[in-house]
């Protein structure tokens, strides 16, 4: 879940609140209510313009494709990559290959999306 989808479910939160609230107030109250429901509806019609602008970072989906069917491991037995599972944890996991079968790791979670391991820190980079 990206920081976008966060936001949006606080501001569900909110309205559900303020609707709630508007069972116990008065008319003057109430009109105000109203007016932050509004507000919050034009955040949230902003909010949803942009999400498609959100940069993915590099993660390929794993319906798109699976390590093993990418050209830089080919051949290989064992691969490394990062991982986000459907828990929303991001993490370092193997995808391993045994009698032509694939299958990952140690993982914590359905794996959603995962990228290649990037490249090791360097200190005085030539």
């Amino acid at each position: 879940m990206n920081i976008l989808e966060k936001i949006l479910e606080e501001i569900e939160e909110r309205k559900k609140a303020y609707h709630m609230y508007s069972k116990e107030v008065d008319m003057i109250a109430m009109l105000d209510i109203r007016q932050r429901m509004r507000e919050l509806n034009c955040v949230e019609k902003i909010i949803r313009s942009h999400m498609d602008e959100v940069k993915n970072d590099d993660w390929i989906p794993v319906e798109e494709r699976l390590p093993e069917e990418d050209e830089r491991y080919k051949g290989r037995k064992v691969i490394d990559v990062l991982v986000t599972t459907a828990k929303g944890k991001a993490t370092k996991v193997q995808r391993q290959s045994h009698n032509g079968y694939w299958w990952w790791g140690r993982i914590y979670g359905e794996p959603t999306a995962w990228q290649p391991l990037p490249e090791p820190y360097i200190k005085n980079p030539k």
